[in-house]
């Protein structure tokens, strides 16, 4: 067979080609061929999940994974936050207002109580609400959350991109179809 394969050449250039090809498929299957495609994170992204700014294919669930974990936990502070600022903030107007009661029952038993009292009531008034502030603050409660959610729209449009180039053939390669 070796004086078959010396008197032929052009086979056993192509019986050794196939045999090299063959050796390097079986190479490459047994690699992870995922760990070979980087993915871009974005910077604000990479920060918040504690990861580089390009990673594995293989790794690119796992980011997103902690990106929403990390979107839905920090949403979740914020809004408890919130809470415990209304909160606060009813306490104090509930505490100014026994303490200005308190005050005007006492003073309209001193001479001169009267305009004590109508100075209290006037100070009292600078702590009420004002007609528009629920508006007001509903607003821009609202704003914030649009803005909140127009970022992490673009933070996941900005990623998915990244993913869906990732997973589709390059365009710019020529088509092998003839």
């Amino acid at each position: 067979m070796i004086e078959e394969l010396k008197q032929n050449p052009k086979a056993a250039t192509m019986i050794a080609a196939s045999v090299g090809v063959l050796l390097l498929a079986t190479a490459l299957q047994g690699c992870q061929l995922e760990d070979l495609v980087k993915v871009d994170v974005p910077k604000d992204v990479a920060a918040a999940i504690e990861s580089d700014e390009r990673i594995s294919y293989s790794e690119s669930s796992a980011a997103w994974d902690d990106w929403q974990a990390y979107v839905d936990r920090e949403s979740s502070k914020f809004a408890k936050n919130i809470d415990k600022g209304a909160e606060v903030a009813g306490f104090l107007r509930s505490l100014c207002e026994t303490g200005l009661k308190i005050s005007q029952d006492a003073a309209s038993t001193l001479p001169g109580g009267a305009v004590i009292s109508a100075a209290l009531a006037g100070l009292g008034g600078l702590f009420l609400r004002r007609p528009g502030d629920a508006n007001r603050e509903r607003l821009e409660k609202e704003a914030s959350y649009r803005a909140g959610l127009e970022k992490g729209k673009e933070l996941a449009e900005a990623t998915m991109e990244v993913v869906a180039a990732v997973r589709r053939p390059d365009a710019s390669e020529p088509s092998t179809d003839a």
